[in-house]
């Protein structure tokens, strides 16, 4: 409903209709297809006018539509409004999101080419002294965020995380030292779990926990699942 005081438009009913997701990007000559609308960066838009403005919504539904990570920044670099829409800044990236980069500019990536690429960005956009400050609060971000304890700003830094950080990507499903760090882990653990019930079986082990009474409310549930089905076969 209307606002008195400043004339803006709080609709819950509308907004509580765009509930639903659209499954590709709204740029004609683009390919990519969204599958997880809260996990991939990109920015969903709704169309709301009226009588005689540029488009008339008027007893219809709003035009909803979504830009892909890639023609969101281009969105929003050509809108030109940090206080509308931040530019590079207003998201964190899991590494899936087209058109990302090593060098991608955000609040999340602290490689090298990351700080190289926001100070040529801040300066041709905004001069030598925005483009200085930039590369001071990504540095602090980066040693708030590598810090042992990320919410006490005097803890120690840890280097391991912070000079991995500036060379490797460490998104979720980017860079390739990372990947196969995963791996390694996996096989790692993999191996010691195979190792471990090769010396003791499930038996022995259920056995012992119902005799110590350390079975956990999802092991107990489990395994009244697997006895109901025997009994009904």
């Amino acid at each position: 409903m209307p606002n008195s005081e400043n004339n803006s438009v709080v609709d819950t009913e509308r907004e509580s209709r765009y509930e639903e997701h659209v499954s590709r990007c709204a740029v004609k000559s683009c390919k990519w297809e969204s599958f997880a609308p809260n996990d991939e960066g990109a920015l969903d838009l709704i169309i709301s006018s009226g009588y005689g403005d540029f488009t008339d919504n008027y007893d219809c539904k709003d035009p909803y539509f979504r830009l892909c990570h890639k023609h969101a920044h281009k969105f929003a670099r050509w809108l030109n409004n940090e206080e509308i829409l931040l530019t590079h800044n207003g998201h964190s990236h899991n590494g899936s999101e087209p058109g990302f980069w090593h060098g991608h500019i955000g609040w999340d990536q602290k490689t090298w080419t990351s700080y190289v690429a926001g100070f040529f960005y801040k300066l041709i956009k905004q001069g030598f002294g925005s483009a200085v400050s930039y590369v001071k609060r990504h540095f602090q971000s980066h040693k708030q965020w590598t810090r042992k304890d990320i919410n006490d700003s005097d803890s120690p830094v840890v280097l391991s995380k912070f000079f991995y950080q500036l060379f490797f990507l460490d998104n979720a499903y980017k860079g390739f030292v990372t990947k196969q760090i995963r791996k390694y882990k996996v096989a790692r653990f993999q191996r010691a779990e195979n190792t471990y019930r090769s010396q003791v079986s499930l038996e022995s082990e259920l056995f012992k926990k119902v005799a110590n009474n350390q079975l956990t409310e999802g092991e107990s549930k489990m395994i009244l699942a697997i006895a109901s089905s025997l009994e009904e076969e």
